[in-house]
């Protein structure tokens, strides 16, 4: 895919700034080398879209800093990877681990846009020394196993260590706090069956204790 779509967007970054297509090395800083400013980078956005159909999110401009960055992050918008997202209906179930020299952020959601979104703003500000662990159900599908990894593709390339898969079974049930002020926790589990089973035995558990009572006070009753 980027052996076709590079040299497109080659020719486009050129005309827009006004600068050789031979000065567009991988590495060039679009700002301290090219002298782009923020609107040079919103009228890239806007022709990437008008006239290559390629959809640059905002969050994502933000953080371009050389060339390089800007090709990925076409290849990441090109239609071929939006067909791929386009078959997800619902948000699939993920849990995130963040590791990072300033600490450990755990979180266990649906990834709705938003939260997308989020993860990647916190995996930025945490660097390229951070390490993002994104962890799908034991049962999820190819499908929603490849939207998962299409939604965090551009952020693969700008530093932080990126791993996605699916739970391993000794997983199949956690309580993971989420959130910056641990005030939430919520449960994920490996697999749908494993969450199932984690919810009855919890049940059962919370029947055992009520019957435990109530014996004893009908023993406390008798005397």
């Amino acid at each position: 895919m980027q052996a076709a779509l590079e040299p497109r967007v080659r020719c486009l970054v050129a005309d827009t700034l006004g600068v050789g297509i031979d000065e567009l090395a991988p590495d060039v800083s679009l700002t301290d080398e090219l002298a782009a400013d923020s609107l040079d980078l919103a009228e890239l956005a806007a022709r990437l879209e008008a006239e290559l159909g390629l959809v640059v999110p905002e969050r994502v401009l933000a953080h371009l800093r050389t060339y390089g960055d800007l090709v990925r992050a076409a290849i990441a918008a090109a239609p071929e990877r939006g067909a791929a997202l386009a078959r997800i209906d619902t948000p699939v179930p993920v849990r995130a681990r963040l590791v990072s020299p300033h600490g450990e952020l755990l979180r266990a959601e649906l990834l709705t846009p938003y939260v997308t979104e989020t993860i990647v703003d916190q995996a930025l500000r945490a660097g390229r020394e951070a390490r993002l662990e994104i962890t799908v159900a034991e049962d999820a599908s190819d499908v929603q196993l490849a939207h998962v990894r299409a939604e965090f593709a551009w952020l693969a390339e700008q530093g932080p260590a990126v791993a996605i898969a699916r739970a391993a079974r000794r997983e199949a049930t956690r309580d993971l706090v989420s959130g910056r002020n641990g005030s939430e926790r919520v449960a994920f589990g490996g697999s749908c069956a494993g969450r199932a089973a984690a919810g009855e035995a919890g049940a059962a558990n919370v029947e055992a204790l009520g019957s435990h009572r109530a014996s004893r006070c009908e023993r406390v009753a008798s005397q």
